[in-house]
């Protein structure tokens, strides 16, 4: 991970059924902005944002506005 440069992140959505993805990442309690695209594969999106610091972000993904359980930083 660098700061300052974009990390794509893909989710495989492929056990998920139809309905609505959210994603949220945050570091050190802030909210980063990021974004969400169709992947390349079909059922995969692709998950896009900037680091602002050197560390762990942690990324929180919501199908129909229920969290998925796990952890997923990076």
């Amino acid at each position: 991970m660098h700061e300052g440069n974009v990390l794509l992140w893909t989710v495989n959505a492929t056990s998920a059924g139809s309905g609505c993805l959210e994603v949220t990442v945050t570091s050190h309690g802030e909210e980063i902005p990021s974004s969400v695209t169709a992947g390349t594969h079909a059922r995969d999106v692709e998950v896009a944002f900037v680091p602002k610091h050197v560390e762990t972000h942690l990324v929180n993904i919501y199908f129909n506005g229920q969290i998925v359980p796990g952890y997923f930083g990076c």
